[in-house]
């Protein structure tokens, strides 16, 4: 591994967090590509970067470790609404003691 290459525990830089955000929000590598303004090859290799610093093997895994490092929270992850009970306006989720609305 050169120097470059990340390593587990190095910090995940603002790029690496909103690709991270973009695919817990259920968005395609060229849909998070076009909303950052980059390639859909960029998006890949920050997701992979994130994925050896946070040491996951895969984006679900990166994802829920980020969510458990706290590097962003349920605020910024949209629910799709067939996910909620039919008539089902909204829900709440417990997270360390405090209830987020979605």
């Amino acid at each position: 591994m050169s120097a470059s290459e990340p390593k587990p525990g190095d910090p995940l830089t603002e790029r690496e967090l909103k690709v991270m955000v973009g695919i817990a929000n259920g968005r395609t590598r060229a849909a998070i590509a076009g909303e950052l303004g980059v390639c859909p090859d960029t998006v890949r290799s920050a997701a992979g970067r994130a994925r050896r610093k946070l040491g996951a093997g895969t984006d679900a895994q990166a994802v829920v470790l980020l969510f458990a490092l706290r590097q962003f929270d349920l605020h910024e992850i949209r629910f799709p609404r067939e996910l909620l009970a039919p008539g089902e306006v909204g829900a709440s989720v417990q997270v360390n003691g405090g209830a987020v609305a979605v």
